[in-house]
């Protein structure tokens, strides 16, 4: 008895299984139905881009595009050690995969500094980058960047900077006043202005002069500085002009000292300060005074006094009418003339001083 055994199969996966199946016995054949199998299909494979550690640019060719519109940032004025003085900028991903912020340097570490720096922008969304600069100098101006590093291999960095101006509340321009060529006797006149940066209304209330010896000598005026012509940033500001002042006893209009008439056993005296401004009065020193009529005058001279590092010099110097002079008379006029005081220097550059004195020794 021989049994034969025939079986063929076609699987198809996910739908079902069809089998045929003929049996032989006795060599009689044996026909069945096909059978019909539901087997669950299985999973499909993860796609590359849900792979751990897959680039999908990489395998797409999207890449991150890093967009910048502000690059820059004026902060105006600024107080010096004012701290966290800070701007945000953006930087937008334009392209279709993501961003990522690689890290940053700065030109004054010091001085400034970046934070929420995102590590990574999805397309479409941008990333903020904040950056901090603390205020710890008297610069006029300051400029200082951020550099951020991408992915974006078209800008692989993106530059920030920022910027200003450090300034004190309030400030003078110029900050020395130089009164030059003098003339003895003579008026002269120099202007200040007074800058508040932080200060709508800048109002003077009061002066002191350090040198309380010269201080007769000087009048000091303020007035306020219309807003149009103040310049950027400015809120306020004042002129101040200072104008010395010849003395009680100077003919401002004829330029001479007037002592008057002058009893024979009083006499009379005066003492006037002469300044020297400029790069070779250092040292400066007075000769001996030629005097058109010594019998009636006498001029000494004090200690000369060096100031502002050596630029200008003070010297004070003396006029006398001594008592029981002779009667004299200097009054002016064709018959009386002024008497005539020349001071020698010994700075050729200076040249002489001269001084006319206007005086009559009478008696008693």
């Amino acid at each position: 008895m021989k049994t034969f055994l025939t079986m063929t199969a076609v699987v198809v996966l996910g739908v079902a299984i069809t089998t045929a199946v003929s049996l032989a016995r006795m060599g009689t054949p044996l026909n069945l139905s096909p059978l019909s199998l539901d087997l669950p299909a299985e999973p499909d494979a993860a796609p590359p881009s849900s792979q751990p550690g897959h680039d999908v640019a990489a395998g797409s060719g999207a890449k991150p595009i890093a967009v910048a519109e502000e690059t820059e940032y004026d902060f105006g004025n600024l107080r010096n050690k004012t701290m966290d003085n800070r701007h945000t900028f953006q930087i937008r991903n334009d392209g279709e995969a993501p961003l990522k912020l690689k890290g940053a340097t700065v030109s004054c570490p010091k001085c400034t500094f970046m934070e929420h720096l995102d590590g990574v922008v999805p397309p479409g969304q941008s990333g903020e980058v904040v950056v901090r600069w603390n205020v710890d100098t008297f610069e006029d101006h300051f400029r200082q960047s951020a550099t951020v590093k991408t992915d974006d291999p078209d800008h692989e960095e993106i530059r920030f900077v920022i910027s200003g101006k450090v300034v004190r509340p309030l400030q003078a321009e110029p900050t020395s006043l130089v009164l030059s060529n003098v003339q003895v006797g003579k008026e002269a006149e120099a202007k200040v202005r007074l800058l508040a940066y932080f200060s709508d209304h800048l109002e003077v209330v009061g002066h002191t002069l350090t040198e309380a010896a010269t201080a007769q000598y000087f009048d000091i005026a303020s007035a306020p500085v219309h807003k149009d012509e103040l310049s950027s940033g400015v809120e306020s500001a004042v002129d101040v002009t200072v104008t010395t002042i010849a003395g009680k006893d100077w003919d401002r209009d004829f330029n001479y000292l007037a002592i008057g008439h002058v009893k024979q056993s009083d006499g009379a005296k005066r003492d006037l300060y002469i300044l020297a401004h400029g790069a070779d009065v250092k040292g400066l020193e007075f000769e001996p005074a030629e005097i058109d009529d010594p019998s009636a005058l006498k001029v000494t001279y004090g200690k000369p006094k060096e100031l502002k590092e050596g630029t200008l010099v003070r010297v004070p110097v003396t006029i006398e009418v001594p008592p029981r002079s002779p009667l004299v008379n200097h009054m002016g006029g064709k018959e009386a003339k002024l008497a005539q005081i020349v001071i020698p220097t010994n700075k050729s550059a200076l040249g002489r001083v001269q001084v006319r004195v206007k005086f009559a020794v009478i008696a008693d």
